[in-house]
């Protein structure tokens, strides 16, 4: 079994989405199981960063929230191409070491 990151145990949700796109990295593509088998049924695409950054366009187009797992430099990298200011995506940010 997986232990989530605090920041992705349900108990710190208010409110819950039916869908998300999952952006991973090596370190934490293995997180994708065990928040694909949430009890909220909430549906995730999963993509890699690397595929996030190859074409973010057309990886973002319809989302409405994400989840980005992965280091901080990663997330950085997020944050620097603007993938998180878009005004109508809602982000879950959990940096891992």
């Amino acid at each position: 079994m997986t232990i989530l990151p605090q920041a992705l145990e349900k108990t710190s949700m208010t409110t819950y989405v039916n869908s998300a796109l999952f952006v991973y990295s090596e370190k934490t593509e293995a997180l994708l199981e065990a928040l694909q088998n949430n009890e909220f049924g909430t549906q995730l695409n999963a993509i890699s960063f690397d595929s996030l950054f190859l074409n973010p366009q057309a990886s973002l187009e319809g989302v409405e929230h994400v989840i980005i797992a992965g280091s901080l430099v990663e997330t950085k990298e997020c944050a620097r191409n603007n993938f998180l200011k878009q005004p109508s995506l809602n982000n879950e940010i959990s940096p891992l070491n």
